[in-house]
Parts: C-alpha cells; structure tokens; sequence
C-alpha cells in the first residue's frame, strides 16, 4: 500500500481492511512500543521522549522527513511488477513481543 511517489499510505483509510495483518496503532494503546523503531513517534511519546525536530508533527509537513534526508523515497521498490518477488518465501506475520 506504500506509495512510492509520496511515501504514505495510498490508502490510509481502509489499510487494515486491504491488508488484514497491516498494524493499527494509536497512542491510546496500553501495550509497551518497544518493539517499535527508535525513531517512531509513538514509542519516543510512549517512553516521553521528544520528537525530532524533522517529524511531521513537530514541522506541520510531511516533506520535512524528505528534506531531513530520512525518508524511503527513491529508495524503496514495490512488490508489484517484479518476477522475483514470487519466487522469495513469505515472511510470516509480524508478532509483537512481550515487554
């Protein structure tokens, strides 16, 4: 569901429903964020930590992970489109580990 072009979500909205094993986070979850990257916005809240200065909440601008150099744009590829990708083993489904 990534969009290359933009790097967010192509459709945001309904990602759970498109992709049953798409992760829904909210602040509101009681469960530790550990296991999320150190740069994620919802751990670094969760343990009270500041956000970077280059974070979309922090500037009001999702172009300022670009311009800080962080984003996947250009970077990534997508699933779609390539004869390989058939041929690699699935990953298995993203479990979230004890605290």
């Amino acid at each position: 569901m990534l969009d290359l072009g933009t790097c967010r979500c192509r459709d945001y909205a309904n990602r759970a429903r498109e992709v049953p094993d798409c992760l829904v986070l909210t602040a509101k979850d009681r469960e530790p964020f550990r296991w999320l990257p150190p740069s994620c916005a919802y751990r670094l809240l969760h343990e009270g930590e500041p956000l970077p200065a280059w974070h979309p909440l922090i500037t009001g601008r999702s172009e300022s992970v670009v311009e800080a150099g962080i984003s996947v744009r250009g970077k990534a590829v997508s699933e779609t489109g390539t004869d390989e990708w058939q041929t690699l083993t699935p990953l298995p489904p993203l479990r979230r580990q004890a605290p």
